[in-house]
């Protein structure tokens, strides 16, 4: 009995060892692989939260990510980026390499993430498929990241058109940078503001005043990111409400002629109207020195000429009260009457006409009574002719009183 009893304890021992033994064997062949320690630009990204990675992709990013594993990897791994909610449909296969080094144990690739991802979102890698030489392969894990590769998405909701205008929009991202530039063909000027909540507002302020005109308003956004959202544009039309401004340059000088000169400034182009006495055939000022001439005035003062302008925008400007001036009467004939009055120098006295010498003065003097005579024998003329139609016409008057009586006698 004791013999068997031995027996019975030593095979016993045996199958307690070998239940111990299998197990730890089955435990060391057949593991699957590690998930490897991935990251991005050196930074790495966490499996399981809390995720406490910040790392983010933008519009300017390119990432060179490393896959790190325990062991050699004979099999590389498949990576795609997306989220589980689309199973990673939304993202793309990444072309994973070696790291061009001798090293089994690292994998590379390259990772420009996908545009126009605004705003910013939990986007995932998820490795799989990574296997040893024995075949062992690595659970798919997913990795977690932020992309936001999108400005900021703006709208207009209102403008204010005055000289200074206010403009107001909403933006995607709630705290967007915005800069807002106003433009036309001779002035372009950007300003900046900042989102809140997701809405914006702009108010020029004094010493910022537009000049009338229609401009071009252009609002960019900008993310927490530095990504740079797709510009909006609309316009503003800055109405004109300054009136144009008119002032002398000259007075008139007092002088006998009838048609005077007139120099004054305008502010703008303008149309005129005229007052007080004086009027002109020039009916419009342009923008700096304007001269225009006064229609035929007759001699005498003229205190209350005034000249008012008015703008395309119907601007009424302040009425331009002219220097008072003075048309002086002309001076009276001094013509020389006699031939005499030629002699001794007589000729350089007479300055209306002037002469050039003494025989000048004597033609003048000749012509003048051979004109005279000719004008005396002109207005007699006249008058004899006139003298005789009368006394026709006075005539026939009587014939046709002495027809009608003898009518009247014979009936």
């Amino acid at each position: 009995m004791s013999l068997l009893k031995e027996a019975l304890t030593f095979a016993t021992g045996i199958l307690i060892l070998v239940a111990f033994i299998v197990p730890m064997v089955g435990l060391a062949v057949g593991l699957p692989v590690n998930a490897p320690v991935l990251t991005a630009n050196g930074v790495e990204l966490p499996q399981i939260a809390p995720f406490a990675s910040s790392l983010v992709a933008t519009s300017s990013t390119v990432w060179d990510v490393v896959m790190n594993f325990d062991q050699d990897i004979s099999t590389p791994a498949v990576v795609a980026d997306g989220t589980p909610s689309f199973d990673f449909t939304n993202g793309t296969l990444q072309v994973v390499n070696d790291c061009g080094d001798a090293n089994a144990k690292t994998y590379c690739f390259t990772y420009v993430p996908p545009s126009g991802i605004e705003a910013a979102v939990f986007w995932f890698f998820r490795v799989s498929g990574a296997a040893n030489a024995a075949n062992d392969y690595m659970a798919t894990t997913t990795y977690r990241f932020i992309v936001d590769t999108a400005g900021p998405i703006l709208s207009f909701t209102g403008v204010a058109s005055t000289e200074l205008p206010t403009v107001e929009g909403d933006s995607s991202f709630g705290s967007a940078t915005v800069n807002i530039t106003f433009s036309d063909a001779s002035l372009s000027r950007t300003y900046q503001t900042t989102a809140a909540g997701g809405f914006w507002s702009l108010t020029l302020q004094p010493g910022d005043e537009l000049p009338p005109g229609t401009y071009s308003i252009v609002a960019i956004g900008i993310d927490q990111y530095q990504n740079i959202g797709a510009p909006i544009v609309t316009s503003v039309t800055v109405p004109d409400t300054i009136p144009p401004v008119l002032a002398e340059s000259a007075a008139i000088a007092s002088s006998t002629n009838t048609t005077p000169s007139y120099t004054f400034t305008s502010s703008e182009f303008a149309n005129l109207a005229y007052g007080g006495g004086c009027a002109s055939q020039t009916l419009t000022a342009a923008t700096g020195t304007n001269t225009i001439v006064f229609d035929a005035l007759v001699p005498g003062d003229y205190p209350f000429c005034i000249i008012t302008p008015t703008d395309g925008a119907s601007n009424v400007g302040a009425t331009l009260n002219v220097t008072a001036f003075t048309i002086a009467l002309p001076p009276a004939s001094n013509i020389p009457t006699d031939k005499d009055q030629c002699k001794k120098n007589g000729w350089k006295t007479f300055t209306n006409p002037s002469f050039k010498n003494q025989g000048d003065c004597v033609s003048f003097v000749e012509k003048k009574d051979h004109d005279d005579e000719d004008r005396m024998e002109s207005d007699k003329k006249d008058k004899d002719d006139k003298e005789r139609k009368n006394e026709d016409e006075r005539q026939k008057k009587d014939q046709g009183n002495r027809d009608n009586r003898d009518s009247r006698r014979h009936n």
